[in-house]
């Protein structure tokens, strides 16, 4: 969903309910590289499951991160995700009639999304052309949401160079450029028009992003070059986990955080006292990958038997949870590299998997000027 033209820098601004992240790519020697980086907590009440409530203070929190970074940000456009709580993605089927695409579409969406088609900013990709019932992968957002994020970007001085699903930036940043789409605007390429050899001999395995939040999980399935579907996972998130390890070993929130990035899903580690806390979010990440296994299978006709598990997120970071996944799933588990597409890497690393989708926003213009 573009709002102006393109300009020739952007950064990525990834604005969710606890923090604020934003980065800036920069071309150095044909060399993708970081060029600025900043980040920043926002207090409970400014922002609640992706709805605004405090435009000024949410505003204020932007300018400082791009007025304090270490190494200054260059451009005054950013690429923004919408909060997935809020936006909606769905294939649907639609019937042949004589009027433009756009209209049946919004006939048909009341019967796919609980929005009225009127109050919502739409796009919409085809596939299928030659059938009597097309189909097509729509996404859409509430006017009003989309009007709270371009709003609080203008007081903090900053343009909307595009509005995008956090799904894909996610997607463009930990999946090597080959093995997803080359994308121009916010929905664009997620079905393809046109199906190439290199899908139709699936050259690159079916994978789930599992986006470990601080206040929810996001399950990805990517596939052929596309996402395929997205699951949001709310009972699942990094904040949940800390939250109740506090609670259960009397411990300050810095310190549980600490306990569970440090002992994780090790037996071993803190005596087992975090894995026995955390037992039944993983249990319950297992039955959703899973599941959403099993629907891919049967709602799509697809063969997952490559299935592969991408984790990122700053939830993710937590000792072993690769190695459990992997052992109780029987699928290859890896964690994302954001920087998977930055030739350039930083010297320091730390705490880069929470930048994920900011740096898979600031992606997008390299991506586009090579398309």
């Amino acid at each position: 969903m573009r709002l102006i033209g393109s300009p020739k820098k952007i950064f990525g601004l990834d604005i969710s309910d606890l923090s604020i992240k934003a980065i800036e790519i920069g071309i150095r020697a044909g060399k993708k590289y970081i060029r600025a980086m900043g980040s920043a907590a926002v207090p409970l009440g400014y922002i609640e499951d992706g709805e605004i409530k405090n435009e000024e203070g949410v505003a204020e929190i932007i300018k400082k991160i791009l007025e304090k970074s270490e190494k200054k940000f260059t451009s005054k456009y950013a690429v923004l995700s919408l909060p997935e709580t809020k936006t909606f993605i769905k294939v649907i089927e639609i019937p042949e009639k004589n009027q433009p695409v756009k209209e049946t579409i919004r006939e048909e969406l009341p019967r796919h999304m609980p929005i009225s088609s009127e109050d919502v900013q739409m796009d919409w990709q085809g596939n299928n052309e030659d059938q009597k019932n097309k189909k097509f992968l729509v996404g859409v957002v509430p006017q009003s949401v989309a009007e709270e994020y371009t709003n609080v970007c203008k007081m903090a001085g900053v343009g909307v160079a595009a509005l995008e699903i956090e799904a894909q930036a996610i997607a463009r940043s930990v999946l090597a450029e080959e093995n997803k789409t080359k994308d121009i605007n916010w929905l664009s390429k997620l079905i393809n028009k046109k199906d190439s050899p290199k899908n139709k001999n699936r050259d690159y395995p079916p994978k789930i992003i599992v986006d470990f939040g601080a206040t929810r999980t996001s399950l990805i399935l990517v596939d052929e070059g596309f996402i395929q579907f997205t699951n949001n996972l709310n009972k699942i998130s990094g904040k949940n986990i800390t939250d109740k390890i506090s609670r259960e070993l009397s411990l300050s929130e810095d310190e549980a955080e600490k306990a569970k990035i440090i002992c994780g899903t090790n037996p071993k580690r803190c005596k087992g006292a975090v894995l026995k806390i955390i037992n039944n979010n993983i249990d319950e990440l297992i039955n959703e990958i899973i599941n959403a296994d099993n629907f891919y299978q049967t709602h799509f006709g697809k063969d997952t038997s490559s299935l592969e598990i991408v984790l990122c997120g700053g939830g993710a970071n937590m000792f072993n949870l690769d190695g459990i996944l992997e052992d109780r799933l029987g699928r290859k588990v890896e964690y994302g590299d954001p920087l998977k597409n930055i030739e350039t890497k930083p010297e320091k690393r730390e705490g880069l998997l929470s930048y994920t989708t900011a740096i898979g926003l600031a992606l997008r213009n390299y991506l586009e000027k090579n398309d």
